[in-house]
This record gives structure tokens, C-alpha cells and sequence, in this order.
């Protein structure tokens, strides 16, 4: 099987989110043939491994096409570029990573046996979640006409396509909700990033006194920059309790409103790490206050798999099957955080229980080894269908 990877921005080597996932499906998809990873923007320098192959498609930057909200205009320089790379490589499977990629189904389908899209997020579903915290009606108008726009997109990319992949079986009902269900949808979960780096670390001796709690993400993305305000919010709360308590913001790009707030020693933010281990081999508990998100939170299974108890909303969690109390600790609002945190801190048995059911959770479930069978079952799908 031969198949084609498109990205927007370039997947390897991997950073966070999206590049995340398209890697996981591109390193499981080699194993059943040659692959090729192919980017909108310039791919780094750095070799990948057997198999796979990396290329780069000219003519249009990634910024325009994540301007685009959706609706993309392709130049034909870039379009040519892409029927002679597909015509060369000869793919029996092409995915097409996210809703932005759709208007190039007309380019892929007569050059492939299949066609994939990978929606990694539902984005009428994001859309809608802006509606619901919109201040005025003028806004919510204007935000609701959005989301039709954006669920019309996905119907037509949905006709096209062969196989839609999603990250969970939420998505996959919201998607039938919206009455998407004209092509097999394929859940393909999110996987634990870097899974040959992670490392089961203890407590260390201290984390009762001096605990260290972990926001971990793209420091740019609205959801993750209003979760990292409300952090911002809890820490006074959990001082009162634990005066040694320190919080570290860790991400890409890191939004002002972020980095005008940190407190060095107590709120420290750390802007584009080189690696993200060293903060989790140090962290004592990871915390993910996200009020609005799409697909599953890939930092969350991460934190897990390291060996941190997680405190998060409901909404930080969706997808991933945790069970409140045993896998995660879920609080809503800034005095719950706090309460949680400084509970788990207090109390080491019951530290002890929720890390260790949650990390066992997370490797059967979202391991190399589920997502490697996900993947193939989805590329077979396709090929069928």
C-alpha cells in the first residue's frame, strides 16, 4: 500500500497537536507500505525514518491557508505541483489532514484508489462553542452563520471523501448529528506523543510541600491561552493551602497576556521548549482548565503516560474515557481546581491510586500499539469503501 500524507505545517519531526497526529498515523501507515508526508510549509532538516519520505508542496504558505477560515483558493502552481508529485508517487491512499485540505479533493480523487480526510477537530462543533460565549447578538449572529458555513464544508468534504477519520467516538456522533453519515467514519484516537521517551516518574520527596503543577500546549491557541488565564486565576487559592506551590506554562509561541502575567519562581512560563521532558520528569501534577477544545487533548495522554494525576475540566477530558475519581480528578471552576490539587497533594494514596490506574488506562487504550491497529483498520476501510 502506498499512501500520501498532506499537511498543512510539516509533521516531522513533531511539536504538538496536529503535527502530532498526523506523525503517529504516518509512522503506523508505513508499515503496510511507503509513505509521503507531504507539507504546505518548507519541511525541516531532518531525515525520517525508512519508509517515509518527506516533500513539500510550493505555491501557497500555511498562514493563507489557515487564514482562509475554511474555504481555501488554491493557486495553480500549487495544484500542478501536487497532481505531478501524486502522478509520480502513484498512491493508492491519499488523507488529507484537516477540514482546510478539503478543497483539494477534486485534485486527489482522480489520482488515488481512496480518499481520507482526517478532521483531527469537528471545527462546526469549535465554531458553536464560540457562540455560546459570545457577549452580544450581533456576535452570536454573525458566529452562528459561521458554523452553518462550516458544516456545509464538512458535508462536502464528507461526499467526497471515501473514509472520514475523527479522534473519538464523540466526534463521530457529532458528526452523524450534523448528518455527516454518508461515508464510514473511522475513529483514529490520538495517541501518546513520543511514546519511546516516556518515563513512569515518581513524586518526588517534597511534592506535599512544594508541588509543581504543568499546563503544557500551544501558548498561542485561544483555548489553551483563556486555560492558562484561569490558572492564573486558581494560583492565590492554592497558595493559601500550599504556600510552595509553583506553576509552570510551557508552549509554542506564547500569547502576551500570558507572558505579561508570569511570576518568576511561582507562575514561570517557558516559551517554545527544546524538549518537553525534563518538564514532565519534574512536574508533580499536570492541569488542563480548558473550557472549549476540539478532537482529544494530546497533552493530557502525555502528562498521563509520565505519570502525573491530572486535574482538568470535563471538557479537557472528552474522548479519552477517563473515569472521574479513579483516572482524573474533574473540577469546573477555579475554587474546584484548587480544592483538587491541594486534596491529591494531601492526600499520597489516593495521589498514588489515580496516576497509576490512569497511566495503565492510557497505554492500553492510546498506546503505539491500539493506534497502529486503528490506522491500518482505517487505510483498509478506505480502500474498500
Amino acid at each position: 500500500m502506498r499512501t500520501i500524507f498532506v499537511t498543512v505545517d510539516p509533521a516531522f519531526p513533531p511539536v504538538s497537536g496536529a503535527e502530532l497526529r498526523a506523525w503517529q498515523n504516518v509512522k503506523a501507515a508505513s508499515e503496510l507500505g511507503q509513505v509521503l508526508l507531504l507539507s504546505f510549509g518548507r519541511p525541516k532538516p531532518h531525515s525520517p525514518p525508512p519508509g517515509i519520505a518527506v516533500g513539500h508542496i510550493r505555491g501557497m504558505h500555511p498562514a493563507d491557508i489557515w487564514r482562509s477560515d475554511f474555504d481555501v483558493t488554491y493557486p495553480n502552481e500549487t495544484l500542478a505541483d501536487f497532481r505531478a508529485i501524486a502522478e509520480s508517487f502513484k498512491p493508492d491512499v491519499v488523507v488529507l489532514e484537516s477540514l482546510p485540505l478539503a478543497n483539494l479533493v477534486g485534485t486527489v480523487k482522480v489520482r488515488t484508489r481512496a480518499l481520507v480526510i482526517d478532521l483531527h477537530n469537528v471545527e462546526s462543533d469549535l465554531a458553536a462553542q464560540a457562540v455560546q460565549i459570545a457577549s452580544d447578538s450581533r456576535t452570536r449572529c454573525e458566529l452562528q452563520t459561521r458554523v452553518r458555513r462550516i458544516r456545509e464544508t464538512e458535508s462536502q468534504a464528507a461526499a467526497a471523501a471515501d473514509t472520514i477519520w475523527v479522534c473519538s467516538s464523540q466526534d463521530r456522533e457529532r458528526l452523524i448529528e450534523n448528518g455527516l453519515n454518508v461515508k464510514p467514519i473511522h475513529v483514529v484516537p490520538n495517541g501518546i506523543p513520543r511514546g519511546d521517551s516516556v518515563q513512569a516518574w515518581p513524586p518526588r520527596d517534597n511534592y506535599r510541600r512544594e508541588p509543581i503543577l504543568l499546563f503544557l500546549g500551544h501558548l498561542a491557541y485561544p483555548p489553551n491561552v483563556e486555560g492558562a488565564l484561569a490558572l492564573f486565576e486558581l494560583m492565590p487559592l492554592v497558595w493559601k493551602r500550599i504556600p510552595g506551590a509553583r506553576l509552570i506554562l510551557a508552549g509554542r509561541n506564547p500569547h502576551p497576556a500570558i507572558a505579561r502575567r508570569s511570576q518568576a519562581g511561582r507562575i514561570d512560563l517557558i516559551g517554545n521548549p527544546s524538549s518537553v521532558a525534563p518538564l514532565l520528569s519534574n512536574a508533580n501534577f499536570a492541569v488542563l482548565p480548558l473550557q472549549r477544545g476540539g478532537g482529544t487533548r494530546i497533552k493530557a495522554l502525555e502528562a498521563i503516560a509520565w505519570g502525573l494525576p491530572l486535574v482538568a475540566t470535563a471538557r479537557a477530558v472528552e474522548g479519552l474515557s477517563l473515569e472521574n475519581g479513579i483516572h482524573v480528578t474533574i473540577a469546573e471552576t477555579s475554587h474546584e481546581f484548587a480544592s483538587a490539587i491541594c486534596d491529591l497533594a494531601e492526600n499520597p494514596d489516593r495521589y498514588e491510586s489515580q496516576r497509576i490506574a490512569a497511566r495503565r488506562h492510557v497505554l492500553n487504550k492510546f498506546g503505539p500499539d491500539a493506534i497502529r491497529a486503528s490506522v491500518h483498520e482505517g487505510l483498509r476501510l478506505a480502500l474498500d469503501a
